[in-house]
């Protein structure tokens, strides 16, 4: 049986047996293409986010202190926000050992797929004292009501 090990470099993969080559082909295929699907590197860690609605738009409030303004971006793609951004660690020292780490470095993505539909261009953000907030309009429902004209 084939066993995947994670390491520095990657995933590796560790034969037991030569029937599984063809299986351990695909794995290994799988597991050795970096960034499938974003430009972002692998370990990712995702922020703490809260996401309600007031009468007339959605709101996004993500816990990111210690990150500048200008290392966070936003795209919304239809009813899909997407926040990506990076926190960067400015210990001073390099030669460091850690006894306790509990504070995320390094990129963070949160995708937020909101639940109806929103207009696009009623849409602000700001950040302030660690949290960014993000406030979407509701899309506003058309009036039904049509005049007809009679035609002569």
């Amino acid at each position: 049986m084939a066993r995947l090990e994670e390491s520095r470099s990657g995933i590796e993969q560790r034969t037991s047996s030569s029937d599984e080559g063809n299986v351990e082909r695909i794995f290994q295929h799988f597991f050795s293409q970096r960034n499938l699907f974003s430009s972002i590197p692998h370990h990712v860690w995702s922020p703490p986010t809260d996401v309600y609605q007031t009468q007339d738009a959605y709101v996004i409030k993500v816990e990111i202190p210690g990150i500048k303004e200008e290392d966070v971006s936003m795209e919304l793609n239809h009813n899909v926000l997407t926040i990506q951004g990076c926190r960067r660690d400015n210990c001073p020292d390099s030669k460091i050992s850690y006894a306790q780490m509990e504070i995320h470095y390094g990129y963070f993505e949160k995708v937020v797929t909101l639940p109806h539909a929103i207009d696009p261009d009623r849409r602000s953000a700001k950040y302030s004292d660690g949290f960014l907030r993000i406030s979407i309009g509701k899309a506003r429902p058309e009036s039904k009501r049509r005049n007809i004209p009679i035609e002569s």
